[in-house]
């Protein structure tokens, strides 16, 4: 059996790149390789999707003074910077760690001023100590392509107490319009079988498309060719979204259902790509002081295609 499941599988046959999927496949290990220890101690971000009991999909922000993960084994890595206390992660796992946890996860870890990012996959479990440790099925790294650069200022003010998650149903014209001028956004999928995946994208501001009051186009470039997220996407709808404020400490999660689409009229507004990504919101969390961290904006990818016209 190789890397790939079904629904990969006929992503790659319908894009035409079967041959040079089965290629680049080769990248995919079943531990984490011991040279990259250095990078995940050295990273400040990272996001991790996974699938609660009710089949939603959320990607949730890992982010701190401390590096997100820590590499204990090679195929266990501890989670070091969990999640925002009022992510809807903690909906799904519950801080009673007398209540067993285990669930499919999906972890990227991303340094935005080198470009440099890997994809580390498995299953997530919280011990009896509260130790949240994801359990590697799969490794593997990806290209740099549609990254902005950005570099790390410093951690947020201090907050006398957390601020409340903003929670709905739909998009606010403040949320759409973020939306509209963001130029990276991060995607949750899970297959049944094969677990969850985290995935970035990134372009030039107004590359994601508002196609409704809660729909969301987001058009697919040109990349390694496995097509795990669309592929994820054909075999199960569930997916989420997330965005970051990388200036003030804001964070933005949905979640909902996607689809792929081949013919859809606004790809024709979209230069350079064949497909993409069609997203209804099902629930919103949006949390203030969501992300720690501060990032001062570089350079823009010097792949980005042209912002979609019309």
């Amino acid at each position: 059996m190789g890397p790939f499941h079904e629904g990969e599988l006929e992503v790659q046959a319908r894009a035409g790149v079967a041959a040079a999927a089965r290629r680049v496949g080769g990248i995919v290990r079943g531990e984490v390789p011991e040279q990259w220890a250095g990078f995940l101690e050295a990273q400040r971000m990272g996001v991790l999707a996974t699938v609660g009991g009710d089949g939603a999909a959320w990607p949730s922000l890992l982010a701190g003074e401390a590096p997100p993960v820590r590499l204990v084994a090679p195929a266990a890595l501890e989670i070091t910077t969990p999640p925002h206390p009022s992510d809807p992660f903690w909906e799904m796992a519950g801080t009673d760690s007398r209540v067993s946890f285990a669930a499919p996860a999906g972890l990227l870890v991303i340094d935005p001023e080198t470009r440099r990012r890997v994809r580390i996959n498995g299953v997530i479990e919280r011990g009896e100590d509260r130790t949240l440790t994801l359990h590697v099925r799969e490794a593997y790294g990806n290209c740099p392509k549609y990254i902005q650069t950005r570099h790390l200022e410093s951690g947020a003010p201090e907050r006398a107490a957390r601020l409340a998650a903003r929670r709905s149903t739909g998009l606010t014209e403040a949320q759409r319009a973020w939306i509209r001028h963001a130029d990276t956004l991060f995607i949750a999928t899970a297959h049944p079988r094969a677990g969850a995946d985290a995935s970035h994208r990134g372009g030039l501001p107004g590359f994601i498309l508002l196609t409704g009051e809660n729909e969301i186009a987001i058009p697919d470039y040109s990349g390694n060719n496995m097509f795990n997220t669309l592929g994820n996407i054909v075999a199960n709808p569930a997916a989420g979204l997330l965005l970051v404020d990388f200036e003030r400490g804001r964070t933005l999660q949905l979640t909902g259902h996607a689809s792929v689409t081949w013919d859809a009229p606004w790809l024709a507004k979209a230069p350079g790509a064949a497909r993409g990504i069609e997203f209804r919101v099902r629930a919103a969390v949006e949390i203030a002081d969501g992300n720690p961290l501060r990032w001062r904006f570089g350079e823009y990818s010097p792949f980005n295609p042209p912002v979609p016209v019309g």
